[in-house]
Parts: C-alpha cells; sequence; structure tokens
C-alpha cells in the first residue's frame, strides 16, 4: 500500500513536477531575449530559428532550436529553447546558453564564429534530466538588411548516450 499524499486526484509528487516543469519553461521563455543582450555587448541583436535533418539511421535526432542570437565586434552569444527528438531515445526539451568569438571582415556579410555551449533538458519520455555541453563552429550570411542564413556545426555530449554530430540551417531575423 502506498502511503502519499493526495491533492484532488493527483499524487503531490505529480503535481509539483507538472508546477515545475512549467514554471521552468516561462523562465526561459522570459529570459530567451533578455540574457544574450547581458552577456554580449549589444551591436546585432538577431531572433534565430534552427533545424536539422537527421541521416536516415534511427538513432540520430531531429533537432530544432528558436532563441536569441547576439553578434557583436569578435563576440558571439546565444540563447535558444531547443527540442530533440528521437524515436529510439526519446523526446528532450531544453535550452542552450553559448559564448564565442565571431571573425569577419570589414564590409563582409558572411560572418563565422567558434564556441561553446552548455545545454539542460528534460527528457519526458524517460523522465530524467539531462545536462550536456558542445563545441560549435558556424556562419552567418547577411542576405538584405535584417535578414539572413545561418549554418552551423555542433557536437552534443551527454545528451544521449552517445555524442550527437548536428549539421544546423537556419534563419535569422535582426530586431
Amino acid at each position: 500500500m502506498k502511503n502519499y499524499f493526495k491533492l484532488g486526484f493527483v499524487p503531490v509528487n505529480s503535481r509539483l513536477n507538472f508546477c515545475l516543469k512549467h514554471l521552468a519553461m516561462s523562465l526561459i521563455l522570459c529570459s530567451v531575449f533578455f540574457v544574450p543582450s547581458a552577456v554580449v555587448a549589444q551591436e546585432n541583436m538577431f531572433l534565430r530559428f534552427e533545424k536539422n535533418r537527421p541521416a536516415d539511421n534511427l538513432n540520430d535526432p531531429e533537432i530544432v532550436s528558436l532563441g536569441a542570437f547576439s553578434l557583436s565586434t569578435e563576440k558571439v552569444g546565444n540563447f535558444d529553447i531547443i527540442n530533440f527528438k528521437s524515436d529510439v531515445e526519446g523526446e528532450i526539451w531544453g535550452f542552450d546558453f553559448g559564448l564565442g568569438y565571431s571573425f569577419s571582415s570589414r564590409g563582409s556579410p558572411l560572418i563565422m564564429y567558434l564556441g561553446f555551449g552548455l545545454m539542460l533538458g528534460y527528457n519526458t519520455d524517460q523522465s530524467d534530466y539531462i545536462a550536456g555541453y558542445y563545441p560549435s563552429a558556424g556562419l552567418v550570411y547577411s542576405i538584405k538588411q535584417g535578414v539572413g542564413v545561418t549554418a552551423s556545426a555542433k557536437r552534443y555530449y551527454n545528451v544521449y548516450d552517445d555524442s550527437i554530430d548536428a549539421i544546423m540551417v537556419g534563419v535569422v531575423l535582426k530586431y
């Protein structure tokens, strides 16, 4: 016989987890637009949407990220909400925070960057918290004023059992 308190028909532990998940997601959404500007001197702030196309291998997850991306002279920063979907390993919702150095020549619409980041998330299928890290390299190409495309390569560690290589392609919008 299980001995735990109930609120209504939902166990206290389940309701507490539900509240904590929603509180964490609300804090993440609120801070997406404020954290990068505090970390990197605000010169160019972008809204970034990136997605990878996984290989036909079932072990490769589909990754989608949405967040803020900040470019400054020789600095880059990002704060994203990220989603990993894998048929084998489950679905992870979380956020990642990255910093790095950018390289460009004056007047060039192409900016290259190298960085490092941390990813914190929750695997909803396995009810497990995840803390991973990744090195990244990427390009941002400005098509016209306020609109650009981005491509990046990342290797995520400690997300699933093996490391994950991801080539992300996306759009950046200046705000």
